[in-house]
């Protein structure tokens, strides 16, 4: 990247609400970070999905931002020059890490929130095992 394609780095104070099919995310400001703070794991995917591609890389990249999205007040992802870890991807042209630590409390906090779901989802996760389980059994008895 030449040096006229480079901004300085940006510092940005901010609070805001940003509202995306229907998902309503907070974005607030931690230093060189911006927090983008979803609902839920399902608009943190639908925010994703509604990113340009190339367009929030080349910002972040240039301005030297990186952006954290949380989910129940748990980093899942974070994304932008400082996106480093062992789960690596591409989300709208920039580096992107997830965080399973982040995600997997992210889940169980999903779980508290929505006990009748989680139960259902858990219940038929139980009797597919079940399933699974008899089936091999009954191949290894033939």
């Amino acid at each position: 990247m030449s040096k006229t394609d480079r901004f300085p780095p940006l510092s940005v104070d901010a609070e805001l609400t940003l509202t995306v099919d229907g998902h309503e995310y907070y974005v607030r400001d931690r230093g060189n970070r911006l927090v983008v703070d979803a609902p839920t794991l399902s608009a943190a995917l639908a925010l994703r999905d509604s990113l340009p591609e190339g367009g929030v890389g080349r910002l972040l990249s240039t301005t030297d931002l990186s952006v954290d999205v949380t989910v129940h007040d748990a980093v899942v992802a974070t994304t932008g020059p400082s996106a480093d870890g062992p789960i690596g991807t591409t989300v709208g042209g920039s580096p992107t890490t997830l965080r399973p630590a982040g995600l997997a409390t992210a889940l169980v906090r999903e779980g508290r929130a929505r006990p009748v779901a989680t139960a259902a989802v858990v219940a038929i996760l139980l009797a597919l095992a079940w399933l699974v389980g008899r089936a091999i059994d009954a191949v290894g008895a033939d």
